[in-house]
């Protein structure tokens, strides 16, 4: 007896000593699988604090068009929620022209594969807005294209201006696809015919319900890959109809070569007399552990691809301006190594001593105050002694209580583009002295005919006041009822059928009353789609050109009266090349030849000359 008891407790303390270890190995695996977790919910919160926290608007988009993501200020900007727009297209969202403009855009970034920046126009509360795009290319694992990304800046007031200032992208991580906890639920007879299947469950191996109702469960796609696992399901099956809950880890079949962990449970369904009516299988995925952590490498694989690729400098800032983070355009941006700006603060960046102490002194105000975000602009020194001039767009990085812990900052060099709005300033002062210092009349006029422009020499040519002229009907300006009634319909015309343009004449009554003879050149104006906005016209006073053309006419009436009505004969002759000009009518009277005759002969005339003072003549005209 002593023995035995020995036997038994040493029996005791090995099957406790399992216990504790499979205790120990079970523990583990969870605070594995908590900790892989905590690292994804950091890394998705800093990523979605980082996207939802900046001014841009910022989508990405699978390679068919179907949104995946869209930030906050896209939501706040079009009025939507996340749940509104994913899975939607430009076409379901936008205008028809512009969702033809967007889509095209992103496939044209697809097939560059690689980054692209596009002006696109969209529609807002309140009218049309410009935004400069930087649409790039998202890769998964095997670089392998599988969404668009795009971030936008509203640039319509720079637009105004005729320019625009590039500004900072952000990444959009895709939205994890979720499954339910039983991917698998179904309802079988007693000897394991299959009589429901619900849809995750078919969903996940692309199965159709005639594909396994009505057959042995251990016959289904699911299961009949092994002869062990179907024998291991049957007995599973027999066990549950006499009443036990079934339950075990197994590979389930979802795809050629493609299995999942699953943990199987069979569960016996009795009626009110305690008869096992059906068997309930459920399968819940345990395979999730596993690819937290490949979730994770991948989702930080992808913010570390887009935040290194962007053309913009992005940075992370303490709230006492010291620089954490700084990814390569920034470093490229200011010459600097990988690395070397962390540590430094950023207004020691900043190129004049005034300007370092404004900006430390503004992030001060920054932490105290906490007023809204809004860009700054300043310039920097490289760190070969360089300056650039930039743009920062900001925004603060709080904890889960709403306390700032620091800054994001998206850094744009804006130096090419500042000297570029300088050249179009000095382009835009000489095209106005041009305009306001040529002789001829220039006008801007709308599709419906009326002055939306005026030069002074159109002012004055019609001797009204500068800016009176604005707004009036081209056709009122004309001298007779009948000449506006056929420019009125004129108009119509080229805004219809917009023939190729050829100048016109008319005559316009001044603000005196005094008639101008006129000649109108033009030519459409059109916006970026080459759509009809307008014309522009250039008019030329020809009233003493008209006048110089009457005179002209007369005096050669005169002229010709003239000399049809003398007897003699005069003409004038070309001697380069020989060529008669003009005879009078005389010549047929005295000569008794055809004036037709000397036009096609000019020596025809010598002819009539006797042989004796033939030479006598020709060498008169020598």
């Amino acid at each position: 007896m002593p023995g035995k008891s020995e036997d038994h407790v040493a029996q005791l303390q090995e099957q406790i000593s399992v216990l504790r270890a499979q205790l120990a190995a079970l523990e583990a695996q969870r605070a594995e699988h908590e900790r892989a977790e905590a690292a994804l919910s950091q890394s998705e919160q800093r990523l979605k604090d980082i996207l939802d926290n900046t001014t841009a608007v910022i989508y990405v988009k699978d390679t068919n068009g179907h949104y995946l993501h869209i930030n906050r200020r896209y939501e706040a900007l079009f009025h939507v929620t996340r749940e509104q727009v994913v899975g939607q297209t430009d076409h379901d969202l936008f205008p028809k022209e512009q969702a033809d403009t967007y889509r095209s855009n992103d496939q044209r970034v697809l097939g560059a594969d690689a980054p692209i920046e596009f002006e696109e126009v969209v529609s807002v509360d309140d009218g049309l807005h410009t935004y400069i795009s930087v649409k790039f290319p998202l890769r998964d694992a095997a670089g392998k294209p599988y969404a668009v990304c795009g971030i936008s800046t509203d640039i319509t007031e720079r637009k105004r201006a005729d320019e625009h200032v590039r500004k900072a992208e952000r990444h959009l991580r895709m939205v994890l696809d979720h499954v339910g906890p039983h991917i698998m639920v179904g309802l079988m007879t007693p000897d394991g015919i299959i009589v429901e299947a619900n849809q995750p469950g078919l969903g996940i191996a692309g199965l159709e319900p005639h594909e396994v109702l009505g057959k042995p469960c251990e016959e289904t796609y699911w299961f009949s890959y092994s002869d062990s696992v179907k024998q291991r399901l049957r007995e599973a099956i027999r066990r549950a109809a006499n009443g036990e809950t079934i339950r075990y880890d197994m590979d389930l079949r979802v795809g050629e070569n493609r299995f999942i962990s699953i943990d199987f449970s069979l569960h016996p369904l009795m009626d009110e007399g305690g008869r096992i009516t059906h068997l309930v299988p459920s399968a819940t995925d345990v395979t999730e552990r596993k690819r937290a952590m490949e979730e994770l490498r991948e989702s930080e694989l992808r913010y570390r691809t887009l935040v290194e690729t962007m053309p913009h400098g992005i940075r992370e800032i303490t709230r006492s301006g010291i620089i954490t983070f700084s990814n390569t355009t920034s470093d490229t941006m200011l010459e600097y190594e990988p690395g070397e700006l962390i540590g430094k603060a950023v207004w020691d960046l900043l190129a004049d001593d005034d300007a370092k102490k404004e900006l430390k002194a503004y992030f001060a105000q920054l932490v105290r105050d906490q007023p809204p975000p809004c860009p700054y602009f300043a310039q920097y020194l490289t760190k070969h002694g360089r300056r650039i001039d930039v743009r920062v767009d900001w925004d603060y990085e709080r904890d889960e209580h709403g306390e700032v812990t620091g800054f994001v900052s998206i850094v744009s060099d804006i130096t090419e583009h500042k000297r570029a709005m300088e050249e179009l300033r000095e382009s835009e002062l000489r095209f106005r002295r041009l305009v306001e210092t040529t002789p001829h009349g220039i006008r801007e006029i709308s599709r419906s005919g009326i002055i939306t422009f005026s030069n002074p020499a159109s002012d004055t040519m019609l001797e009204y006041e500068p800016g009176e002229l604005i707004g009036k009907a081209v056709w009122n300006l004309l001298a007779d009822d009948d000449a506006k009634k056929e420019l009125k319909a004129y108009f119509s015309r080229l805004v219809r059928d917009q023939p190729p343009p050829c100048p016109y004449f008319a005559q316009y009554l001044t603000k005196r009353g005094r008639r101008l003879d006129v000649r109108v050149d033009w030519d459409y104006e059109r916006d970026d789609h080459g759509e009809l906005t307008g014309f522009v016209s250039i008019v030329s006073d020809i009233t003493e050109h008209r006048q110089a053309e009457v005179a002209l006419r007369e005096s050669e009436g005169r002229l010709r009266q003239l000399t049809e009505n003398i007897r003699e004969v005069f003409w004038l002759h070309d001697c380069q090349p020989e060529k008669i000009v003009y005879v009078s009518p005389a010549y047929e009277k005295i000569w008794g030849r055809a004036t037709h005759d000397l036009y096609e002969n000019p020596a025809d005339w010598s002819d009539a000359i006797v042989p004796e003072d033939r030479k006598r003549v020709a060498s008169s005209f020598e």
